[in-house]
């Protein structure tokens, strides 16, 4: 813990706040009956170790205290004037540094986790989805030259949507992506959408729910783009086949779509 704590455990450390929060949970666990024994004292020692700054407190030694197990197995046969038995128990200082060692990250990991959620309340404070439509716009001008796929997705992905917007969102790229003109950049477009959730940036559940809110859009936006229940069939459903087939769209859900559009 020593290492971890005296990094994160600063005034100068940005999430301290955070990390304060969940040093007082880690407090009302070391004294709830309701945790099992042996956890409360973990915890306890961790605190310990907090209110000590992160320094391990020397063991007091006597000059005459036993140092090993033969020494405790000697010195007890010399006052009991018999001879012990004892089944002899090794302990390997390897698991004993593992033990540390995996404390150790479980703490870091712990400090991180709270750190990333942190950020990400920070984003989704900030976020504003007019900000977003209008950098889809200059990207899909981009993706009308150049058709560069993965160029495109960096920009998405810097735009940092939080989980929240993506199932709002997604018919907006949907639609930007069958007005264009090009059958390319169609394509081009509606791969770009699945990327981002080929790519794991983008939630699963957002996918399911974008497809329902794009598909309620679907008369309305025929009335400017008679040619569209082709452009999904021809460019759209190559796209969502891909996403079939890695397990991120249930078939029915996108059949059900693709019927939907070819009707209407």
């Amino acid at each position: 813990y020593m290492g971890v704590g005296e990094n994160f455990d600063t005034d100068g450390f940005q999430y301290r706040p955070q990390l304060r929060a969940a040093f007082d949970k880690v407090r009302t666990y070391a004294q709830s009956k309701d945790v099992p024994t042996r956890t409360r004292f973990l915890l306890q020692d961790v605190l310990d170790l907090r209110a000590a700054g992160w320094r391990a407190k020397p063991l007091a030694a006597r000059a005459d205290a036993p140092t090993t197990l033969d020494q405790v197995q000697r010195r007890a046969e010399a006052e009991l004037g018999t001879k012990i038995n004892a089944p002899r128990v090794v302990v390997q200082r390897d698991t004993q540094q593992s033990s540390a060692a995996a404390d150790a990250e479980a703490l870091k990991r712990m400090a991180e986790a709270k750190e990333s959620e942190a950020a990400a309340a920070v984003a989704a404070a900030h976020f504003e989805p007019e900000a977003f439509r209008e950098e889809l716009g200059r990207v899909f001008r981009e993706l009308d030259q150049s058709l560069d796929v993965k160029q495109a997705l960096d920009r998405l992905i810097a735009q940092a949507v939080p989980p929240e917007h993506q199932a709002a969102l997604l018919p907006h790229l949907f639609a930007r992506a069958g007005e264009e003109a090009r059958v390319q950049v169609r394509q081009a477009g509606f791969m770009l959408a699945a990327s981002l959730f080929l790519t794991g940036h983008w939630r699963p559940a957002a996918l399911a729910e974008g497809l329902v809110y794009f598909s309620d859009t679907l008369v309305e936006l025929r009335l400017d783009l008679p040619a569209l229940p082709r452009i999904i069939q021809e460019d759209f459903a190559p796209a969502l086949a891909g996403l079939v087939s890695a397990g991120l769209l249930k078939p029915d859900l996108r059949d059900e779509f693709l019927h939907k559009a070819a009707c209407e």
